[in-house]
Protein backbone atom coordinates (compact mmCIF):
# COMPACT_ATOMS: atom_id res chain seq x y z
CA UNK A 1 0.00 0.00 0.00
CA UNK A 2 1.73 3.75 -0.98
CA UNK A 3 1.72 6.17 1.51
CA UNK A 4 -1.23 8.62 1.84
CA UNK A 5 1.53 11.52 0.47
CA UNK A 6 2.52 9.63 -2.56
CA UNK A 7 -0.69 10.05 -4.20
CA UNK A 8 -1.67 12.86 -6.53
CA UNK A 9 -4.42 11.85 -7.98
CA UNK A 10 -7.08 9.29 -7.41
CA UNK A 11 -9.52 7.96 -10.28
CA UNK A 12 -12.70 7.42 -9.30
CA UNK A 13 -14.75 5.38 -11.65
CA UNK A 14 -18.78 4.59 -10.60
CA UNK A 15 -20.11 1.40 -12.40
CA UNK A 16 -23.36 -0.33 -13.32
CA UNK A 17 -23.22 -3.22 -15.55
CA UNK A 18 -20.74 -2.10 -17.21
CA UNK A 19 -18.97 -5.74 -17.79
CA UNK A 20 -18.69 -4.93 -21.49
CA UNK A 21 -16.62 -1.63 -21.60
CA UNK A 22 -15.02 -1.53 -17.80
CA UNK A 23 -11.61 -3.50 -19.22
CA UNK A 24 -11.42 -1.17 -21.73
CA UNK A 25 -11.49 2.23 -19.40
CA UNK A 26 -8.98 0.33 -17.05
CA UNK A 27 -6.41 -0.92 -19.58
CA UNK A 28 -6.19 2.79 -20.64
CA UNK A 29 -5.78 3.91 -16.70
CA UNK A 30 -3.21 1.48 -16.49
CA UNK A 31 -1.32 2.92 -19.18
CA UNK A 32 -0.75 6.85 -18.10
CA UNK A 33 1.95 8.95 -18.51
CA UNK A 34 2.42 9.95 -15.49
CA UNK A 35 4.12 8.29 -12.58
CA UNK A 36 1.97 4.63 -12.16
CA UNK A 37 2.90 5.72 -7.91
CA UNK A 38 1.49 8.95 -8.11
CA UNK A 39 -2.42 8.08 -8.96
CA UNK A 40 -4.54 5.43 -7.56
CA UNK A 41 -7.67 3.58 -9.03
CA UNK A 42 -10.92 2.77 -7.80
CA UNK A 43 -14.20 1.40 -8.66
CA UNK A 44 -17.04 1.85 -6.68
CA UNK A 45 -19.51 -1.12 -8.49
CA UNK A 46 -23.12 -1.87 -8.11
CA UNK A 47 -23.46 -4.37 -10.95
CA UNK A 48 -25.59 -7.64 -10.72
CA UNK A 49 -23.32 -8.11 -14.16
CA UNK A 50 -19.79 -9.73 -14.13
CA UNK A 51 -18.39 -6.34 -13.97
CA UNK A 52 -16.75 -6.75 -10.10
CA UNK A 53 -14.84 -10.63 -11.68
CA UNK A 54 -13.73 -8.39 -14.43
CA UNK A 55 -11.86 -6.25 -12.18
CA UNK A 56 -10.49 -8.84 -9.77
CA UNK A 57 -9.38 -11.40 -12.00
CA UNK A 58 -7.98 -8.81 -14.58
CA UNK A 59 -6.92 -5.65 -12.64
CA UNK A 60 -5.42 -6.53 -8.92
CA UNK A 61 -4.12 -3.22 -8.69
CA UNK A 62 -7.37 -1.78 -8.85
CA UNK A 63 -9.53 -1.39 -5.49
CA UNK A 64 -12.82 -2.11 -6.10
CA UNK A 65 -15.79 -1.14 -3.93
CA UNK A 66 -18.84 -3.09 -4.32
CA UNK A 67 -22.54 -2.82 -3.30
CA UNK A 68 -25.25 -5.23 -3.99
CA UNK A 69 -27.71 -2.75 -4.13
CA UNK A 70 -27.74 -0.89 -7.47
CA UNK A 71 -25.62 2.69 -6.05
CA UNK A 72 -26.53 5.99 -8.43
CA UNK A 73 -23.11 8.00 -9.64
CA UNK A 74 -23.66 10.98 -7.34
CA UNK A 75 -23.66 8.60 -4.27
CA UNK A 76 -20.94 6.10 -5.60
CA UNK A 77 -18.64 8.66 -6.72
CA UNK A 78 -19.26 10.04 -3.20
CA UNK A 79 -18.39 7.50 -1.43
CA UNK A 80 -15.33 7.07 -4.05
CA UNK A 81 -14.32 10.24 -3.61
CA UNK A 82 -14.41 9.66 0.11
CA UNK A 83 -11.66 7.14 0.03
CA UNK A 84 -9.22 8.57 -2.04
CA UNK A 85 -5.90 9.41 -1.43
CA UNK A 86 -5.21 11.83 -3.75
CA UNK A 87 -5.62 15.68 -3.41
CA UNK A 88 -6.83 15.33 -6.84
CA UNK A 89 -9.82 13.54 -8.14
CA UNK A 90 -10.54 12.14 -11.50
CA UNK A 91 -13.87 11.46 -12.13
CA UNK A 92 -14.54 9.10 -15.45
CA UNK A 93 -17.45 6.92 -16.30
CA UNK A 94 -16.43 3.20 -17.28
CA UNK A 95 -17.72 3.85 -20.95
CA UNK A 96 -15.23 6.33 -21.35
CA UNK A 97 -11.52 5.54 -23.03
CA UNK A 98 -8.87 7.72 -21.31
CA UNK A 99 -5.94 8.99 -23.79
CA UNK A 100 -2.46 8.40 -22.37
CA UNK A 101 -2.08 11.69 -20.67
CA UNK A 102 -5.18 12.52 -19.61
CA UNK A 103 -4.44 12.14 -16.21
CA UNK A 104 -0.87 14.05 -16.32
CA UNK A 105 -2.89 17.28 -17.96
CA UNK A 106 -5.55 17.27 -15.46
CA UNK A 107 -2.31 17.60 -12.94
CA UNK A 108 -0.28 20.14 -15.25
CA UNK A 109 -4.20 22.17 -15.77
CA UNK A 110 -4.83 22.22 -11.89
CA UNK A 111 -1.31 23.48 -11.16
CA UNK A 112 -2.33 26.53 -13.99
CA UNK A 113 -4.42 28.11 -11.81
CA UNK A 114 -6.83 28.19 -8.86
CA UNK A 115 -9.68 25.68 -10.47
CA UNK A 116 -12.46 23.88 -8.49
CA UNK A 117 -12.59 21.11 -11.36
CA UNK A 118 -11.62 20.78 -14.53
CA UNK A 119 -13.35 19.21 -17.19
CA UNK A 120 -12.19 18.24 -20.75
CA UNK A 121 -13.12 16.99 -24.42
CA UNK A 122 -15.34 14.26 -25.61
CA UNK A 123 -14.12 12.43 -28.47
CA UNK A 124 -16.74 10.06 -30.62
CA UNK A 125 -16.19 6.36 -29.76
CA UNK A 126 -18.81 5.39 -32.33
CA UNK A 127 -17.65 7.64 -35.36
CA UNK A 128 -19.16 5.11 -38.11
CA UNK A 129 -22.76 4.65 -36.39
CA UNK A 130 -25.61 7.33 -37.44
CA UNK A 131 -27.15 6.98 -33.99
CA UNK A 132 -23.49 7.27 -32.17
CA UNK A 133 -23.30 10.99 -34.01
CA UNK A 134 -26.41 11.71 -33.16
CA UNK A 135 -25.91 10.60 -29.44
CA UNK A 136 -22.48 12.50 -29.25
CA UNK A 137 -23.69 15.77 -30.83
CA UNK A 138 -26.46 15.96 -28.57
CA UNK A 139 -24.83 14.90 -25.55
CA UNK A 140 -21.59 16.40 -26.04
CA UNK A 141 -21.68 19.53 -28.20
CA UNK A 142 -19.72 22.28 -27.01
CA UNK A 143 -16.90 20.12 -24.97
CA UNK A 144 -15.16 18.37 -28.19
CA UNK A 145 -11.58 18.45 -28.92
CA UNK A 146 -12.46 21.52 -31.22
CA UNK A 147 -14.22 23.62 -28.78
CA UNK A 148 -11.77 26.53 -27.47
CA UNK A 149 -10.19 26.32 -23.68
CA UNK A 150 -12.28 28.49 -21.45
CA UNK A 151 -14.47 29.00 -18.08
CA UNK A 152 -17.71 26.76 -18.02
CA UNK A 153 -20.70 26.69 -16.44
CA UNK A 154 -20.64 23.07 -16.78
CA UNK A 155 -18.90 20.49 -17.91
CA UNK A 156 -20.22 16.73 -18.36
CA UNK A 157 -19.73 13.91 -15.76
CA UNK A 158 -18.15 11.78 -18.17
CA UNK A 159 -14.81 12.93 -16.91
CA UNK A 160 -13.36 15.86 -14.90
CA UNK A 161 -10.73 16.33 -12.08
CA UNK A 162 -12.13 18.68 -9.15
CA UNK A 163 -9.82 19.46 -6.20
CA UNK A 164 -10.68 16.99 -3.15
CA UNK A 165 -11.02 20.47 -1.32
CA UNK A 166 -13.39 21.61 -3.42
CA UNK A 167 -16.06 18.71 -1.96
CA UNK A 168 -15.18 19.83 1.31
CA UNK A 169 -15.47 23.10 0.81
CA UNK A 170 -18.90 22.78 -1.74
CA UNK A 171 -20.40 19.97 -0.74
CA UNK A 172 -20.70 16.16 -2.46
CA UNK A 173 -23.05 14.95 -4.84
CA UNK A 174 -26.58 15.17 -3.73
CA UNK A 175 -28.24 12.25 -3.27
CA UNK A 176 -31.62 10.90 -5.70
CA UNK A 177 -32.89 8.90 -8.53
CA UNK A 178 -31.90 10.95 -10.97
CA UNK A 179 -28.40 11.30 -13.27
CA UNK A 180 -28.03 14.68 -13.69
CA UNK A 181 -26.15 15.05 -10.25
CA UNK A 182 -22.92 16.60 -12.20
CA UNK A 183 -25.24 19.42 -13.61
CA UNK A 184 -26.17 20.17 -9.53
CA UNK A 185 -23.10 19.65 -8.49
CA UNK A 186 -21.49 21.96 -10.76
CA UNK A 187 -23.96 24.89 -10.35
CA UNK A 188 -23.87 25.06 -6.68
CA UNK A 189 -19.41 25.19 -6.97
CA UNK A 190 -20.08 28.12 -9.61
CA UNK A 191 -22.93 29.60 -7.62
CA UNK A 192 -20.62 30.20 -4.11
CA UNK A 193 -17.78 31.34 -6.43
CA UNK A 194 -15.96 28.16 -7.99
CA UNK A 195 -14.39 28.18 -11.06
CA UNK A 196 -14.62 25.41 -13.78
CA UNK A 197 -12.32 25.36 -16.24
CA UNK A 198 -13.20 23.65 -19.58
CA UNK A 199 -9.31 21.85 -21.70
CA UNK A 200 -9.84 20.01 -24.79
CA UNK A 201 -6.18 19.21 -24.38
CA UNK A 202 -7.77 16.50 -21.90
CA UNK A 203 -9.62 13.42 -23.92
CA UNK A 204 -11.50 10.71 -23.47
CA UNK A 205 -13.28 8.66 -26.03
CA UNK A 206 -17.01 8.13 -25.16
CA UNK A 207 -18.45 4.75 -26.21
CA UNK A 208 -22.27 5.62 -27.44
CA UNK A 209 -25.01 3.59 -28.22
CA UNK A 210 -25.20 3.13 -31.80
CA UNK A 211 -28.86 1.61 -31.60
CA UNK A 212 -32.09 3.76 -31.52
CA UNK A 213 -33.94 2.28 -28.87
CA UNK A 214 -30.66 3.19 -26.39
CA UNK A 215 -30.40 6.32 -27.51
CA UNK A 216 -34.42 7.18 -26.69
CA UNK A 217 -34.10 6.08 -23.58
CA UNK A 218 -30.63 7.43 -22.85
CA UNK A 219 -32.79 11.14 -23.47
CA UNK A 220 -35.94 9.76 -21.57
CA UNK A 221 -33.71 8.99 -18.38
CA UNK A 222 -31.67 12.21 -18.90
CA UNK A 223 -34.61 14.93 -19.95
CA UNK A 224 -36.15 13.64 -16.75
CA UNK A 225 -33.24 13.84 -14.58
CA UNK A 226 -32.52 17.44 -16.24
CA UNK A 227 -35.78 18.76 -15.02
CA UNK A 228 -35.40 17.17 -11.92
CA UNK A 229 -32.04 19.09 -11.28
CA UNK A 230 -33.49 22.47 -12.54
CA UNK A 231 -36.24 22.34 -9.58
CA UNK A 232 -33.71 21.17 -7.08
CA UNK A 233 -30.82 23.82 -7.64
CA UNK A 234 -31.21 28.05 -8.99
CA UNK A 235 -29.04 28.89 -11.98
CA UNK A 236 -29.25 25.81 -14.28
CA UNK A 237 -30.05 27.13 -17.83
CA UNK A 238 -33.54 26.30 -18.48
CA UNK A 239 -35.49 26.26 -15.63
CA UNK A 240 -38.38 27.64 -17.84
CA UNK A 241 -39.24 24.94 -19.51
CA UNK A 242 -39.75 23.54 -16.00
CA UNK A 243 -41.85 26.47 -15.26
CA UNK A 244 -43.45 26.42 -18.20
CA UNK A 245 -42.94 22.63 -19.49
CA UNK A 246 -45.62 23.32 -23.09
CA UNK A 247 -42.84 24.65 -24.51
CA UNK A 248 -40.38 21.41 -23.94
CA UNK A 249 -42.04 20.13 -27.07
CA UNK A 250 -39.91 22.64 -29.01
CA UNK A 251 -36.78 21.57 -26.85
CA UNK A 252 -35.22 18.76 -29.43
CA UNK A 253 -35.70 21.43 -32.11
CA UNK A 254 -33.99 24.00 -29.85
CA UNK A 255 -30.91 21.93 -29.66
CA UNK A 256 -30.62 20.77 -32.55
CA UNK A 257 -30.38 24.16 -34.21
CA UNK A 258 -27.53 24.94 -31.35
CA UNK A 259 -25.94 22.03 -32.39
CA UNK A 260 -25.65 22.99 -36.18
CA UNK A 261 -24.56 26.76 -35.50
CA UNK A 262 -21.83 25.67 -33.47
CA UNK A 263 -20.37 22.90 -36.02
CA UNK A 264 -20.99 25.63 -38.68
CA UNK A 265 -18.39 27.90 -36.72
CA UNK A 266 -16.32 25.17 -35.74
CA UNK A 267 -16.21 22.15 -37.49
CA UNK A 268 -17.95 21.75 -40.76
CA UNK A 269 -16.00 18.64 -41.58
CA UNK A 270 -18.43 16.60 -38.67
CA UNK A 271 -21.98 17.71 -40.41
CA UNK A 272 -20.10 16.00 -44.27
CA UNK A 273 -19.44 13.38 -42.27
CA UNK A 274 -22.78 13.13 -40.71
CA UNK A 275 -24.31 13.25 -43.76
CA UNK A 276 -22.36 11.04 -45.76
CA UNK A 277 -22.81 7.72 -43.37
CA UNK A 278 -26.56 8.95 -42.42
CA UNK A 279 -28.04 7.44 -45.60
CA UNK A 280 -28.96 3.63 -45.50
CA UNK A 281 -26.36 0.87 -45.13
CA UNK A 282 -23.70 2.21 -43.42
CA UNK A 283 -21.29 0.18 -41.30
CA UNK A 284 -22.05 0.48 -37.58
CA UNK A 285 -18.72 -1.01 -35.35
CA UNK A 286 -19.84 -1.77 -31.92
CA UNK A 287 -18.68 0.28 -28.76
CA UNK A 288 -18.79 -2.73 -26.96
CA UNK A 289 -16.56 -4.35 -29.19
CA UNK A 290 -13.56 -5.74 -27.15
CA UNK A 291 -11.07 -5.21 -30.52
Amino acid sequence: MQDRKDITISVVIACYNGEKTIARCLEALMKQTIDKKSYEVIVVDSSDDNTPRVVKRNFPDVELIHFSERTRTGPANTVGIKKARGKLIALIAADCIAEPDTLERMVEAHQEGEYAAVGGAIVNGTPYSPVGWIYYLTEFSGYTPWDPKRLVEHFPGNHGCYKKETFEKFGYYHTGNFTAEDRVLNTEIINKGGKLLFDPSIKVTHLNPTNLSSYLNAQRRLGFSSAMARRRVEGIKGQFLVKHPFFILGLPFYRFGVTVIRLLRRNLTVLLICRKITPAKSKVISPLSTK
